[in-house]
């Protein structure tokens, strides 16, 4: 008698805490594992995770890049990121090895008198520039998908730079411990 090929439900890993209700979903359909406490993924449990996943969900705080991806096992054909942007996923790389990658542009629900943007992204690089210097460069991008007055445009521009250099401090305080293999610390001279 033949063997009965068992169905399995693909594995799906998700990178970070998500909304209850998404949390409850993935685990109703397929075998999931979740980050219950919420802490960043190393690049190393980022690779064990590609390794044995069919489907990786992650968000923009995870770095996806080609070292991840090109340890990435067979079964991985689809990175689903919770977000608006794929600037953290090595497309290349990921293309190369027939791997899928979409996103959730439409996660926020349309409220009336707002603009969602749904092409959003950017990055942070942080360079020593002499003895106690640091040469800061912080470089955004958004699409709103439509027209917007040039002044609102300039206004929210000039303005996310502000609240993120406020807001930087706490941002800092709660990566205090964070290690990752992108991420070089610097070291007093």
């Amino acid at each position: 008698m033949p063997k009965q090929k068992m169905n399995r439900k693909p594995l799906v890993i998700v990178t970070r805490k998500l909304p209850d209700v998404i949390e409850t979903r993935l685990m109703e359909l397929f075998d999931t594992q979740l980050n219950l406490d919420d802490k960043p993924m190393s690049q190393a449990e980022l690779v064990e995770a590609v390794q044995k996943a069919d489907v990786l969900v992650p968000t923009v705080t995870d770095r996806i890049d080609a070292g991840v991806l090109s340890q990435a096992g067979e079964k991985l054909r689809l990175i689903a990121s919770f977000g608006t942007g794929v600037d953290h996923i090595d497309l290349g790389t990921a293309r190369n090895r027939g791997i899928t990658i979409t996103n959730t542009p439409d996660r926020m629900p349309p409220a009336e008198g707002l603009v969602r943007v749904p092409d959003f992204g950017g990055f942070w690089n942080l360079q020593p520039a002499g003895t106690g210097a640091v040469k800061v460069t912080y470089r955004v991008h958004g699409d709103p998908g439509g027209w917007v007055p040039i002044w609102i445009a300039n206004y929210a521009a000039a303005r996310s730079v502000i609240r993120t250099l406020e807001n930087l401090p706490a941002a800092a305080e709660r990566y205090r411990d964070a290690r990752s293999d992108h991420v070089r610390e610097l070291t007093a001279r």
